[in-house]
């Protein structure tokens, strides 16, 4: 692994073959994506770093499995449909007040009549997984469900 730094002082991981195919070029790290710029006729257009080193096509998006745009090794980076990119991106977000939008922070767990509810949805159906007496429990039942039917590549509460 070796390491290039951006034109603003951000320091990007690449894999040594990749190190020597981009070291020449000048990237900059803005909003979470490193790009650099290239001019052509009708003027400039940014090319984001691991969309280049994986050779993307333009139908699939470049998944960072860590999460860190700035790692962007071999091993970090994974091709996904848009849709999966789109529901590994929807993780739940605290609203204002540090409340989660719905009244529980784990992904697939509501509550249901003073039992936490596990619901997990698969090629468009809702899985009702049974009622757990804390949500904990019940968020660690989604998670094996995502790891039974996505092989992992879902979002986990990760407790």
């Amino acid at each position: 692994m070796k390491t290039l730094t951006t034109n603003n002082g951000y320091v990007v991981k690449l894999d040594d073959q990749d190190f020597d195919r981009f070291s020449r070029y000048r990237f900059t790290y803005e909003n979470g994506r490193v790009f650099r710029w290239i001019y052509q006729n009708n003027g400039q257009r940014p090319i984001r770093l691991h969309r280049e080193i994986l050779d993307a096509p333009a139908h699939l998006e470049v998944h960072h499995d860590n999460e860190d745009p700035l790692d962007n090794q071999r091993h970090n980076l994974i091709l996904l449909t848009k849709a999966d990119h789109s529901f590994l991106h929807s993780i739940r977000q605290p609203r204002r007040g540090g409340k989660y939008a719905g009244s529980c922070p784990y992904k697939g767990v509501t509550a249901y009549h003073g039992k936490w509810r596990v619901i997990f949805k698969h090629e468009a159906r809702r899985l009702f997984l049974g009622d757990h007496p804390t949500p904990e429990d019940a968020a660690l039942v989604y998670d094996a469900a995502v790891l039974h039917y996505r092989g992992g590549q879902g979002y986990l509460n990760l407790l």
